[in-house]
């Protein structure tokens, strides 16, 4: 993994609900999705996302060395508020839940649907 991006949370992805009602593809199933923290000490900010990382299909199961960049800060210049994931789950249905320290948020992350609104109920 690159440095300074902090990885803190990982899980391999189990297959449950793969593809089905916004579960991740069934192609995923046994990569690692890390939640990687961010940097505090590096001149240029890097991290602050989270990624998912292939593996190959047959033993003996390695990585790709591919990353692919699943929910993400946009602008890391001047964090400071910026959304530092600290790990990342997958629930049955087959959706990735991150959880967010510096905002207190937690994300429901599906594959392939539209979001649902957010409504203000202020």
């Amino acid at each position: 993994m690159p440095a300074h991006v902090a990885p803190l949370g990982v899980t391999f992805y189990d297959g449950a609900n793969c593809g089905v009602d916004g579960g991740f593809p069934c192609d995923a199933e046994g990569d690692a999705f890390v939640a990687y923290h961010g940097s505090w000490n590096s001149d240029i900010p890097v991290g602050y996302k989270v990624v998912r990382i292939p593996f190959t299909k047959t033993e003996p199961y390695l990585p790709t060395g591919q990353i692919i960049d699943i929910l993400y800060e946009p602008n890391t210049a001047g964090c400071v508020d910026c959304f530092r994931p600290v790990n990342a789950v997958f629930n049955k249905n087959g959706h990735l839940i991150v959880s967010a320290d510096s905002s207190a948020e937690t994300f429901k992350v599906t594959y392939g649907t539209q979001p649902a609104p957010i409504v203000n109920s202020h």
